[in-house]
């Protein structure tokens, strides 16, 4: 299975960030946020960040957040909306590998990573990478599209939810992506994370079922 390129990325960054506040996304970030807990006064590091939503919606002005992509498009565009949140503690994006953080040891509270594992031929390196930079104790927590995910359940639920258009694109260019990658069930999650020490492990299927939310301790 191939890797993905930044620059392939690099062309979709509206879309990606139409995508991130759609309102069938948001309802995913909201559930993270919920079960991630208070962010008041952490580190918080988002693995795969595109365009920097999800960190700016669960920052407050004490929270440090970094935020990589492999997609300098990305990373720009969420340098940029970050800039319009003045309260905002020096916020930090990179254009980085996740499979090569710029980060040392035991630095973050909470990584994070939505929609990244599943794309990844290999994501023991990331996952690796991931651990290490959390603090003894610190919170891992993923998202990634469950195993009934397909272009099919997306139509349905599109149909359902009535979408707007866009919304409802985005999420069969979900269905369609997953279809050809990787797609986890709750088993290969929690023997992926019990493979890189992680404690602790819980996970929930949200939305119809269609994302898998998995959190593990260092």
């Amino acid at each position: 299975m191939r890797k993905f390129s930044g620059k392939e990325f690099d062309d979709l960054v509206d879309f990606f960030d139409r995508m991130a506040c759609s309102s069938w996304l948001v309802k995913v970030h909201e559930e993270l946020l919920k079960e991630t807990g208070t962010w008041e006064g952490k580190s918080v590091l988002d693995v795969g960040c595109g365009t920097g939503r999800l960190l700016l919606r669960g920052a407050d002005s004490t929270t440090k957040i970094y935020g990589v992509d492999i997609s300098e498009g990305m990373v720009n565009r969420a340098a940029e909306l970050a800039e319009r949140e003045p309260l905002l503690d020096n916020p930090v994006f990179k254009t980085a590998d996740a499979e090569k953080l710029p980060f040392s040891e035991n630095k973050f509270d909470i990584v994070l990573s939505t929609c990244v594992v599943f794309l990844l031929p290999d994501p023991d390196p990331a996952l690796k990478e991931m651990y290490r930079v959390l603090k003894p104790g610190g919170l891992l927590a993923l998202v990634n599209p469950s195993e009934i995910l397909n272009v099919e359940m997306a139509h349905k639920l599109a149909e359902q939810w009535q979408l707007e258009k866009e919304e409802e694109n985005a999420l069969k260019q979900w269905g369609k992506v997953t279809e050809k990658r990787l797609s986890f069930n709750d088993e290969d999650l929690e023997s992926l994370l019990n493979d890189h020490r992680f404690k602790q492990i819980r996970q929930k299927t949200y939305l119809e079922n269609i994302s898998l939310l998995s959190f593990g301790v260092k």
